[in-house]
């Protein structure tokens, strides 16, 4: 399957890659990100992300090793990677 640039993902998925970016940013090792997500938009592109049949809550707890596995799949980039090229670079606030 040929990947997708990551350019070409919902810019309606900002809050998850912002929350991500904060999270990653704590210095501690990160399994799960809790993300708000404002409004149908952002609901949708998160389930059409993950594959979900329903719309997921306002606030929804993504794991990020099941993200890192979709995104890889998609992008053949990490959460982590992606977040560093949508948001910019994740500094160690805990250093």
């Amino acid at each position: 399957m040929p990947k997708v640039p990551i350019a070409a993902l919902s810019a309606d998925l900002m809050p998850l890659w912002h929350a991500l970016h904060h999270r990653l940013g704590s210095g501690r090792a990160v399994a799960s990100v809790k993300v708000a997500m404002s409004g149908t938009e952002q609901r949708t592109a998160l389930a059409d992300l993950f594959g979900m049949a329903a719309l997921p809550g306002a606030e929804y707890t993504v794991n990020c090793a099941r993200l890192d596995a979709v995104l890889v799949e998609l992008t053949g980039l990490t959460g982590r990677d992606v977040v560093e090229r949508m948001v910019g670079p994740i500094e160690d606030r805990a250093a």
